[in-house]
């Protein structure tokens, strides 16, 4: 429930390497499983429940580990840090004595319970289309939601922003007051798209640029816009740089899904957008949006084009079959339902790299379906990630500009949350010694969502079962894999999960680092196992403190626990030392 202003710090699946899977929001849920209903105005709590969804009330209001609603969101803004406020029925801490009037100021005019103007976090610029029966609808659901006491200090900005007074400039000049009103040059379906596009789902809000003071430029309305670390792509009917090309059919499966080919998958922001919002929405009112925005003012943004160098491009690629080839593959066509593709992905070719660099940078967690992909902040240093950015943007028939730089990384980086360990934690595995993500040469190693399920779930005690039939499935697609190869691919792969899990102690984690090594090792040591004179398997038991002791000394060494008790090993076959 807010646009630029409030720059949501929600993390979404997509872009993914599939190592771990991570949790959804607070109210996650299955959209296959989802059967979208309005029942109307005639049902107040049920058409609000449909509204809620339609304008995605929930992520914003809705703290990590928080009840649904109860608030206490970090929302960056570019003057400082706002908390999202507690919207249940709670009489002290929520809305529970807000009258209709009220409820409805607040959305219509952005004026507080109380007479205070209220900061555009809350996207009332765009809320002040919608109907008083539809904003009253959204208030009888919110009022049949259970009471949740939940203080929230709201107000962080430091002065002078932190004075409502100081709005009222910035509301004579930018707000507008008004109710949206149908076009009778157009189609009822436009019309509904248009309201709900406009209104409740403040599309604009994002996918708009904005000037100095966080205004939309509503003669760019649609164009493309920044929200957070990443860049809200243009969705204008323009057919080069919008989607005036795509079809309806396939804008409804994108909004439905999160997931079309030629427009990608949705992560960051939108992938919330699509999972807690377009999924509840009906076909009827898919097909409006669909209709309106390709209906809309056409929005081309002109910008120069930067072609890249052979010595960039061969660097770039190198690059990326490192580190990001072993999962969206090294054509770029990813696994679908499990590795969004990168080749001819919306996201990819938008006119700003923002959205593959920030990814990078953050990393996403997992859901619907896809894998988490790791940060890997600690991992690639600027001008690594804007080779990468910029060999993804012109490959595969992508044709973008390849104007990602290491100055832009930098400033990327600045804005990136707290936490950049990412759902596999390249940060955190990093200092516990983890092997390089990617090390593995095994092309397509634990890229299917069988295989990343195993690491998900790797304390389960069938653990042993489903290692054995990822080591299967892998010598299956590779014949010529040693066993080498493989141990390394299983270790770099499930190392991570460990490294990032914030309830063990670093003793622990060893502990159950060396447990699935163990569990390896007994598997691969089968007779199917290709072995000649140089790949010799040795299984041992190590404690904790042996354990920590060699990754600290492979991570000193710049290699993997792995590959540096192999070199130990060949030395000692060598030279004959015990």
């Amino acid at each position: 429930m807010s646009g630029w202003w409030g720059r949501r710090v929600l993390s979404g699946a997509v872009l993914v390497l599939s190592l771990t899977l991570g949790g959804g929001l607070a109210r996650a849920t299955d959209s296959s499983k989802i059967v979208p209903h309005d029942p109307g105005l005639s049902d107040p709590v049920g058409h609000g429940d449909y509204l809620v969804h339609a304008a995605d009330c929930m992520p914003c209001h809705t703290g990590p580990g928080q009840v649904a609603f109860s608030g206490g969101l970090r929302l960056n803004t570019p003057f400082g840090p706002m908390v999202s406020p507690n919207i249940t029925p709670d009489k002290e801490t929520g809305i529970g004595t807000w009258t209709d009037a009220q409820f409805y100021r607040i959305l219509h005019n952005g004026i507080g319970q109380h007479g205070e103007y209220i900061y555009p976090v809350m996207s009332f610029t765009s809320y002040t289309k919608m109907t008083r029966p539809d904003v009253l609808s959204v208030k009888a659901y919110l009022d049949s939601l259970k009471p949740v006491h939940a203080v929230r200090h709201v107000n962080q900005l430091a002065f002078p922003f932190n004075q409502r007074l100081s709005l009222l400039g910035w509301r004579i000049m930018f707000f507008q007051p008004g109710t949206y009103q149908n076009d009778p040059t157009q189609s009822v379906s436009w019309n509904r798209g248009a309201y709900l596009v406009q209104g409740p789902g403040h599309c604009g809000e994002c996918h708009s640029p904005r000037n100095m003071l966080g205004a939309m430029q509503l003669g760019r309305s649609l164009s493309g816009g920044i929200v957070d670390n990443y860049y809200a792509p243009n969705i204008s009917a323009d057919p080069n740089g919008g989607i005036g090309a795509r079809s309806i059919d396939q804008i409804k499966q994108f909004l439905r899904t999160g997931a079309e080919p030629s427009l990608g998958v949705a992560y960051g922001p939108m992938e919330a957008v699509v999972h807690e919002s377009m999924a509840y929405m009906t076909d009827a009112d898919l097909t409006g949006i669909a209709t309106y925005l390709k209906g809309a003012e056409k929005r081309p943004v002109t910008a120069t084009v930067v072609a890249i160098k052979p010595e960039q491009l061969a660097a770039g690629k190198a690059l990326y079959d490192g580190n990001c080839a072993q999962c969206h593959k090294a054509d770029g066509s990813g696994v679908p339902g499990a590795i969004p593709n990168l080749a001819m992905n919306a996201a990819v070719r938008a006119t700003l790299p923002d959205s593959v660099i920030a990814p990078m940078i953050n990393g996403l967690a997992g859901g619907y379906g896809y894998g988490a992909m790791p940060s890997f902040a600690g991992a690639l240093d600027n001008h690594d990630m804007a080779a990468i950015a910029n060999y993804t943007r012109v490959s595969w028939n992508n044709n973008a500009s390849a104007n990602a730089t290491p100055a832009g990384v930098a400033g990327l980086r600045a804005l990136a949350t707290d936490d950049v360990t990412g759902a596999g934690g390249t940060n955190a595995a990093r200092a516990f010694g983890c092997p390089k993500v990617g090390a593995s040469l095994i092309a397509g190693t634990l890229a299917t969502p069988d295989q990343a399920n195993i690491l998900a779930s790797g304390t389960d005690a069938d653990m042993l079962n489903r290692i054995t039939g990822v080591i299967q499935q892998i010598r299956t697609d590779n014949a010529d894999a040693s066993v080498t190869d493989i141990s390394n691919a299983m270790v770099a792969a499930y190392c991570p999960t460990i490294a990032n899990n914030q309830t063990l102690s670093r003793g622990q984690k060893f502990d159950r680092l060396t447990a699935f090594n163990q569990k390896v090792g007994v598997l691969l040591q089968d007779t199917s196992a290709p072995a000649g004179p140089s790949k010799v398997l040795i299984t041992a038991t190590l404690t904790s403190a042996q354990a920590q002791a060699i990754a600290t000394t492979a991570q000193t060494a710049g290699m993997s626990p792995g590959q540096w008790l192999a070199k130990q090993a060949a030395t000692a076959s060598a030279t004959g030392t015990p």
